[in-house]
């Protein structure tokens, strides 16, 4: 039996868990279409906690004897063939081919080698528009954020987006007061409308972290190690107080550690931070801290050809 915690899985394991209870969630009220008959008869489990579904495993007791899955893909297709009969002829032809996870651009470990990189950080809905933590007046920097993604793909940068995507169970709501933000597999992970269509392509990585720093995200200090080369960074997104200054002076501070020379540019143009009228005493430390350590922080900053 495979048991995997849902910080532990791979992306692609995550992109099709998702993508299964968004297509069976599509079909129809859960208990219509996916009933507990299903757990009876596959002896597959999914565990669920609240509306986070963390673990899974992958295993199928049958009349014909037992048998493990190798893939979390086929364990999805079997689940689709026991469904309750209603919606399953549905979940079948809306769920993705096999290929079309495997074959998304976001394997940090074939790309090609960058020297400049733009870091968009939790430009989601949980932020942007819903949730507990929210301000539609961070929507304020989208624009801008948009003309800086054209400028680095013109100059040939990467561009990374990142999610704060966390579970019920992660220990950083206790530090906000319990609220519950940016659980995965709800609308507050998903990217603000308006940049969803800069997120796809292969200059683009799109990493999922569960802390306040996107530098302590496995995934991006992957990226880190294998872009050797990279030593030009630009800075845009929310929270300017919370995770844009961790996350960045944590970046700065892998930099110095292995001796890799760089710059990093702040956007004041292009971060916020939610109820910022409020904060504003925040956000004129977070600024004062950044600069201390040797970040830039500019404004309509233009690369000199």
């Amino acid at each position: 039996m495979k048991k995997v915690e849902y910080e532990k899985m791979t992306d692609y394991e995550k992109d099709v868990l998702n993508t299964f209870f968004k297509v069976v969630n599509e079909a129809g009220p859960y208990d219509d279409v996916f009933g507990y008959r299903t757990y009876a008869e596959c002896g597959i489990c999914i565990q669920k906690k609240g509306d986070t579904w963390i673990t899974y495993h992958m295993e199928r007791c049958s009349k014909s004897g037992n048998r493990e899955y190798k893939d979390v893909y086929d364990m999805a297709i079997d689940l689709f063939e026991v469904l309750d009969k209603e919606g399953t002829d549905y979940c079948v032809s809306h769920f993705p081919k096999k290929e079309e996870f495997t074959n998304k651009k976001n394997n940090i470990k074939n790309l090609k080698l960058y020297t400049g990189c733009l870091i968009i950080v939790d430009m989601v809905k949980g932020f942007v528009e819903t949730g507990g933590l929210s301000d539609q007046d961070i929507k304020r920097i989208i624009p801008r954020i948009i003309e800086l993604i054209k400028e680095a793909r013109k100059e040939g940068k990467l561009i990374v987006f990142v999610k704060d995507t966390h579970t019920e169970d992660s220990v950083e709501h206790e530090r906000f007061g319990e609220i519950l933000h940016c659980i995965f597999n709800t609308i507050e992970c998903e990217l603000a409308d308006e940049l969803k269509e800069f997120a796809n392509g292969e200059d683009v990585i799109i990493i999922e972290k569960n802390s306040t720093s996107y530098m302590e995200a496995p995934e991006f200090r992957t990226l880190m190690e294998q872009q050797v080369e990279m030593n030009e960074f630009d800075v845009v997104g929310c929270c300017t107080d919370i995770c844009v200054i961790n996350g960045t002076i944590g970046l700065a501070n892998y930099l110095d550690q292995w001796n890799r020379r760089h710059v990093i540019r702040v956007h004041e143009d292009a971060i916020a931070t939610y109820g910022e009228a409020a904060r504003q005493e925040y956000v004129n430390a977070a600024n004062l801290l950044m600069k201390q350590q040797g970040i830039q922080l500019v404004k309509q900053y233009k690369k000199v050809a």
